[in-house]
């Protein structure tokens, strides 16, 4: 928090008989403030290539405190989506439970960039796996609009085709 105080004088020419009401004192307290940033990617985004069903995904979900303050009680959200499957996660900062996927971050200072890399594996076929993510913290942010990103990754369909071949000196 920030305090701005706030002090008044007046005086005239004019005879005052209660100089005591002459002065005055305010304060104005700005608390802090973080704009947290999130991002998320994916291996096929990066890479262009196509994902299969049995594919691992790796998601890889920043955060960033543009500041100017102290980011209090950072916290992510994430859904795991249909269609993959949870393997693993690596992160150096917080907690990520992916029960309940939230990332507990904690204090985030000015500047600090942190990352998690989640690893799911696609069990769909035909489909587009679609992953939101957004992040908040006790702090107040004046910029919500890059507290939310999502990431994709189609997988086409398949089809298991088999063959056989037979001539007629084989009967």
């Amino acid at each position: 928090n920030a305090t701005i105080p706030n002090v008044v004088n007046v005086t005239s020419d004019t005879y005052d008989p209660n100089e005591t009401n002459n002065n005055a004192t305010n304060s104005t307290v700005i608390p802090p403030e973080a704009d947290l940033e999130v991002t998320i990617t994916n291996n096929f985004e990066e890479s262009g290539d196509v994902c299969h069903n049995g594919d691992e995904i790796v998601w890889t979900i920043t955060v960033t405190n543009n500041g100017p303050d102290t980011a209090v009680n950072t916290i992510l959200k994430d859904v795991l989506p249909d269609g993959v499957v949870y393997v693993s996660h690596d992160n150096a900062n917080g907690t990520y439970d992916n029960e309940s996927a939230v990332w507990s971050i904690g204090d985030l200072p000015v500047g600090e960039t942190v990352t998690l890399t989640i690893v799911t594996k696609a069990n769909t076929t035909n489909d587009t796996v679609y992953r939101n993510v957004s992040v908040s913290s006790d702090t107040y942010d004046p910029n919500l609009s890059n507290n939310y990103d999502n990431s994709s990754v189609d997988i086409p369909p398949e089809a298991d085709l088999e063959v056989t071949i037979t001539n007629n000196f084989e009967e």
